[in-house]
């Protein structure tokens, strides 16, 4: 990984992928703190940005996923 190069670029300016990196373990932290497990769904409320790009690699390293409900019992 090359933390200093750009990842993400958006309206307010450029993310690099190590602050990225910190960005998405502090919302798997978040996440896990709150009780979410590996399998869970979550839902991003967030517009299109560097901000959903981060929450959303928060997610898939905290196991949770994207996706419709599961069935009902």
């Amino acid at each position: 990984m090359h933390p200093e190069r750009v990842a993400v670029v958006g309206a307010v300016g450029e993310v690099r992928y190590g602050e990225l990196l910190r960005r998405a373990l502090a919302t798997a932290g978040a996440l896990r703190a709150r009780g979410i497990v590996e399998g869970d769904r979550v839902a991003l409320a967030l517009g299109a940005g560097e901000d959903f790009v981060a929450a959303l690699h928060g997610c898939l390293l905290a196991g949770a996923g994207a996706g419709p409900p599961p069935p009902p019992p």
